[in-house]
């Protein structure tokens, strides 16, 4: 098998952590998983030499389903023929049981009719084994070899535990992100995803768990993956067996709980995490108040978090105020900020084939959904500047306004794309309503805007205050009036880079880490 460096490099490596067996197949596995382009070259032949005793035949299948149990490789196949084996060695035991007492009880009918039956499931499974070991000649070694990979694979899940200390035993600590969404939804650029991958360039094992499943429309089968990132589902997730085979490594190694959704399904962990002398943040991200709390959210569950956190971090001035006013406790301010080696305005970015020519060309980035989201603005904007092209990337429904000639919609898209986009937009725009959710609310792309250096416009909200180069519009002629004197002006301001690297994600996880460690706050 031949792959590239960088096919290497994608599926974690080589794992070098398995203790003996079953590197080359996990190796194989990861690569068929993750790597798309494949050339198959039918000519290549591999011999493999048996052994020739039963019980070399017997250590050498041992020894090779030991490392599935360590890696959990075909865990599930494995389980169904321990599942099958042991029904087969039931019937055995069955048949020969009813044989003896048909022999020695003298009313023989009704033991011989239970015999009859035995033997014909026992003749049943036996096809099916037979069907899989490839004839009556291998039957007995089928059934042997059967029961030791089983017995293999039992013993290599024992040392799993002991394999996944040694596994990730470089790593700087572990971080468990608690979301509401997973990793992948919203084009992979979610607040709690950015800071999963900052904590994954320095080496940590981030352990990302979300309660709900994504609500888009269109599939963008992102392929998030990571050697050192673990993504699960709260309804997926066994918290005891979690424990079992990671307990070791929380013991080893700092640990970290970041809760952005204050769910009562993140209490249980949290309470294990602190008893691994784990530190708990609760990040708060949104007023979950108003109808972003949905049915789920409860005062009361919050309060619960917010007493077993060691640190309070908030998004926006008011969020802060309010919790500090709930829980009579220091918020540190946390808001929003950029991935910069992403978003380099620096680089050549070719124009997306689906990006409008047009001049200008007005972009907007994010949800388009809520009561916050300003179709009104959107349609007077395509109304007063009609030689302009209003490119707006979201999952759109076609529940806002009826289409104008120059709006287009080009649908959600993964954010690595995202920086080629607004390298050929001419000015950003942020069309809120002024409300009490846009009040307390970190626009996350506004700093993604900045990053890219265009000019961005968006309403005069309490959040935006302490953020410079935004032209604030405090209604909808201000705004139209900011687009005209954009189209004139470039975002290009000397301190812009300055600000950028004050309000990049690494800076944000270094803040959080100062936290931890006991340092003054300096946002």
């Amino acid at each position: 098998m031949a792959f590239r460096r960088d096919a290497w490099r994608f599926v974690g490596g080589y794992p070098e952590w398995l203790t003996l067996t079953g590197d080359d197949t996990y190796f194989a596995m990861e690569l068929k998983r993750k790597c798309r382009r494949w050339a198959f070259v039918p000519q290549a032949v591999v011999y493999w030499h048996a052994p020739e005793t039963p019980g070399g035949f017997w250590r050498k299948l041992v020894s090779w389903s030991e490392g599935d149990g360590e890696s959990s490789l075909f865990g599930d196949r494995y389980m169904q023929n321990m599942v099958i084996m042991s029904l087969i060695t039931l019937i055995s035991i069955l048949v020969c049981a009813g044989i003896l007492a048909a022999f020695f009880l003298t009313t023989a009918l009704p033991v011989v009719l239970v015999t009859a039956f035995v033997l014909i499931l026992s003749g049943y499974f036996s096809i099916a084994l037979l069907s899989r070991s490839g004839g009556k000649s291998s039957f007995l070694f089928g059934f042997v070899g059967q029961w030791a990979r089983s017995f293999g694979f039992l013993r290599g899940c024992r040392r799993r535990p002991r394999v996944t200390l040694g596994r990730y035993a470089d790593i700087e600590g572990v971080v468990f992100i608690l979301a509401g969404i997973p990793i992948d939804d919203s084009g992979g650029g979610s607040r709690g995803a950015q800071i999963a991958r900052e904590f994954l360039k320095r080496n940590f094992l981030v352990v990302y768990i979300y309660k709900f499943s994504k609500a888009e429309s269109k599939d963008l089968k992102l392929n998030i993956w990571h050697p050192r990132l673990l993504h699960v589902s709260t309804f997926d997730m066994d918290w005891r067996a979690f424990l079992w085979q990671y307990g070791k490594l929380l013991e080893a190694h700092p640990v970290l709980a970041i809760v952005e959704f204050p769910l009562a399904d993140f209490i249980p962990y949290l309470d294990s995490i602190k008893q691994y002398g784990g530190k708990v943040f609760y990040d708060l991200i949104d007023d979950w108040r108003t109808t972003l709390g949905g049915n789920w959210y409860s005062r009361e569950t919050e309060n619960v978090i917010c007493q077993k956190a060691d640190e309070l971090t908030a998004t926006a001035q008011n969020l802060v105020e309010r919790l500090q006013l709930d829980c009579r406790r220091k918020v540190h301010l946390l808001p929003n900020a950029v991935d910069l080696d992403l978003f380099d305005y620096r680089k050549n970015f070719p124009r997306p084939p689906d990006f409008p020519l047009s001049d200008p060309a007005i972009i907007y980035v994010g949800a388009l959904w809520g009561e916050w989201f300003d179709w009104n603005l959107i349609a007077g904007i395509a109304a007063r500047f009609p030689s302009a092209a209003i490119a707006i990337i979201g999952d759109y429904r076609g529940s806002g306004i009826e289409s104008a000639p120059n709006i287009k919609f080009l649908g959600l898209k993964d954010q690595r794309a995202l920086p080629a986009y607004l390298a050929h937009a001419d000015i950003a725009i942020v069309p809120w309503k002024i409300c009490q959710i846009t009040e307390t609310t970190s626009p996350l792309k506004v700093y993604e805007y900045l990053a890219m250096h265009l000019p961005v416009i968006a309403p005069k909200i309490a959040p935006l205050d302490e953020i410079p180069h935004i032209f604030c519009a405090a209604n909808e002629l201000e705004f139209f009036d900011l687009i005209r004197r954009c189209q004139r002006e470039k975002n290009v301001d000397a301190e812009l880079d300055a600000f950028l690297a004050q309000n990049s994600w690494e800076a944000r996880v270094n803040l959080i880490l100062d936290l931890i460690r006991g340092q003054p706050d300096q946002c």
